[in-house]
C-alpha cells in the first residue's frame, strides 16, 4: 500500500497514478494499467523520463553514429 500512496502523491519518474479518495486512497486496475503503461513509456505524451546515464548514453550513441556516417 506504502507504494500506492507514493506512486499517487510524489509520482514516479514524472508519472502520477490517478486516484480518488473514498473513505481512504483508493485507485482502479485501469488505473494501474494506465499508471503501469506510462511507466513503461507505451502512451503517447505520457512517456516516462530517461534517466540521466540512459540520456547520457543515447546521446553518445548518436554522436557516434553521426560521426560514422560523416556528418
Amino acid at each position: 500500500m506504502s507504494s500506492i500512496y507514493a506512486w499517487a502523491k510524489t509520482g514516479r519518474r514524472g508519472v502520477k497514478l490517478r486516484t480518488t479518495w473514498c473513505g481512504g486512497l483508493c485507485t482502479t486496475v485501469t488505473w494501474l494499467m494506465e499508471f503501469f503503461d506510462a511507466m513503461a513509456g507505451n502512451v503517447p505524451g505520457k512517456e516516462a523520463p530517461r534517466s540521466m546515464s540512459d540520456r547520457e548514453k543515447a546521446i553518445d550513441r548518436a554522436e557516434r553514429e553521426l560521426e560514422a556516417s560523416g556528418i
